[in-house]
């Protein structure tokens, strides 16, 4: 049998149950708002660093940084590569001219012809003069724009046409950022 409430009670019931409603409303829009807040952030972080006068743009790995009006992507940015000495053609040099490459490195490659193909006519591969390369290479030497990316002792220069980035294989593409960062003349 159903127990018979006062009035009283019966009220009370209704208020806790009202607070109770009000409480988890209320719990409900707060959580809300933080979820959304959580799903608009799509974890990746967006860093800000200036370098001679460049605004370097850090996001999901890359740097970022506008030079003229052309806009250039790295992995790393010039604080984290080391300031290579020599002389080194501008990066106008290399305006509609054809590029040859010889890497050891598919990352540094990559690097090279994300970096010069807006700038070169067109970059292909090719093999240094003395070394066995894979079929469909054409032999070329330093009278032509070469850049030969090989594991060697850490080493960046340019002899004539040819610019040699030689390291370890862990330091190949932090060596070619600092070779683009000189030829762009970030890094003077």
């Amino acid at each position: 049998m159903k127990q018979i409430k006062t009035k009283e009670e019966y009220e009370k019931k209704k208020k806790r149950n009202q607070i109770i409603v009000g409480v988890v409303l209320i719990l409900l829009m707060v959580l809300s708002s933080v979820g959304y807040a959580f799903q608009s952030y799509d974890g990746s972080t967006q860093k800000t660093i200036n370098y001679n006068g460049y605004n370097f743009i850090g996001q999901n790995g890359a740097w970022n940084v506008l030079v003229g009006n052309n806009q250039f992507n790295f992995v790393y940015n010039p604080k984290q590569t080391e300031v290579i000495d020599g002389n080194f053609d501008k990066i106008e040099s290399y305006s509609n001219q054809t590029v040859y490459i010889y890497s050891e490195s598919a990352d540094a490659e990559s690097e090279i012809r994300d970096n010069l193909n807006n700038i070169a006519y067109q970059i292909e591969n090719a093999c240094p003069i003395g070394i066995d390369c894979p079929e469909g290479y054409v032999k070329k030497g330093c009278e032509n724009r070469f850049i030969i990316i090989t594991e060697n002792e850490k080493n960046v220069r340019q002899d004539s046409g040819c610019v040699y980035i030689q390291g370890g294989k862990s330091e190949l593409i932090r060596l070619t950022d600092a070779f683009l960062f000189k030829i762009l003349r970030i890094n003077s």
